[in-house]
């Protein structure tokens, strides 16, 4: 789900500041005489000039905008609303405009663009628009949007108080930034691995601790198979990414229709590993699935020149846990099933192999060490 700033939002509001500040116009210069800004008797303006004076004088007040007029020879202004007051946050009483005291009502940030931007309508003539912070008279800042047009011997202006929108905008923001953080957590705490539809990581894992404590419950075994595909990257650079992930997805398959238990998991370990964890599954066992599983994707018979006989190969490690003799944590049923694999690509790959005492080598893993402290806690806790 994607939260998005409403676009029509905006080009609602600019659509009404120039329906209102051509109608405050219009008004406006039907009073105009000859000799300059000159009021005409009321019986002299028609019905419709009123009407539009009116209607800019009631938006105005309906919303959060401000009229002005400044005199473009003198620079002297000559006309600021009610609405101007407001925005300001002040009275009439209290604030005499002119074009100083304005300005210097801006952030110190905007104050010369602005001053720049009068300056150049006022010479040259035209119109823009310009965004700035304003300090009302009370010390709050208020984020305005200014509407500038030349015309006559005059510079018309129009500022709106945009600071809800900017309010509204920025919740938006956070709030679509909430709901990619929880599509990221959902994704993470989702069972399914994406590429291969076999369980995650973070479902391995959890299996792995659930199993383990069942196993120590009942006294019965728990087997393990790594299944790591040999030469995989220098496929992926051979065939390229795209390639290598259909390889990946068909050898998954596979691997997924050998166990046949209910309660078996097959999982993708990392990036090029498949574990299988076989509840019930005594040494022998995971040995035999392991075998299967290699015989099976020799099957397939994927051609890659760089791997063992130009085919795609695997090299697979099995293990399993009988009781507290033989491992007393789950992590070492993992390293475990990794030394295995490593001994069989040290042998020569494309077979599988089981842990025996003594096949230990260092290797990088992602699981740290386990903690003495913890591990006691885990086997205090087994029966629960």
């Amino acid at each position: 789900m994607m939260l998005t700033y409403p676009v029509w939002l905006g080009g609602l509001v600019l659509g009404q500041v120039i329906m209102v500040m051509s109608l405050w116009l219009l008004g406006t210069s039907l009073r105009r005489g000859p000799s300059g800004w000159k009021v005409k008797a009321r019986d002299e303006l028609t019905r419709e000039a009123m009407c539009l004076r009116i209607w800019a004088e009631l938006a105005g007040k309906a919303t959060e905008l401000g009229f002005w007029r400044l005199h473009r020879n003198g620079k002297k202004i000559v006309e600021w609303s009610e609405g101007m007051f407001r925005l300001y946050g002040v009275s009439p009483a209290e604030f005499s405009p002119d074009l100083d005291s304005v300005l210097n009502a801006f952030h110190e940030d905007n104050r010369k663009d602005i001053a720049a931007g009068l300056a150049v309508i006022t010479a040259e003539g035209g119109s823009r628009v310009m965004r700035a912070r304003l300090r009302r008279a009370d010390g709050v800042w208020r984020h305005i949007q200014l509407y500038v047009q030349s015309h006559d011997d005059f510079v018309l202006g129009v500022m709106l108080d945009e600071t809800v929108l900017k309010l509204a905008e920025e919740q938006m923001r956070n709030a679509n930034d909430a709901v990619l953080r929880a599509n990221a957590a959902l994704k993470e705490m989702s069972q399914e691995d994406q590429l291969t539809g076999l369980n995650n990581r973070r479902q391995f894992d959890t299996s792995l601790v659930a199993e383990f404590k069942r196993a120590l419950r009942s006294d019965t075994p728990l087997g393990l198979v790594l299944v790591d595909m040999d030469h995989f990257r220098s496929y992926n650079e051979q065939y390229g990414k795209a390639a290598g992930d259909a390889v990946l997805r068909r050898v998954a398959q596979v691997v997924k229709s050998v166990p046949r238990r209910a309660g078996d998991v097959v999982a993708r370990y990392s990036g090029e590993q498949i574990a299988i964890l076989l509840p019930l599954a005594d040494h022998a066992g995971a040995l035999r699935v392991a075998e299967i599983i290699l015989d099976k994707v020799r099957a397939l018979r994927i051609q890659h020149p760089g791997g063992e006989g130009a085919r795609l190969t695997v090299s697979c490690g099995a293990t399993s846990f009988t009781g507290l003799q033989d491992l007393s944590n789950p992590l070492d049923l993992v390293r475990q099933a990794d030394q295995a694999v490593y001994r069989a690509k040290m042998d020569g790959r494309d077979r599988a192999l089981g842990y025996r005492p003594g096949m230990d080598v260092e290797l990088s893993t992602p699981y740290g060490p386990a903690l003495a402290e913890d591990m006691e806690q885990f086997i205090k806790n087994r029966m629960e």
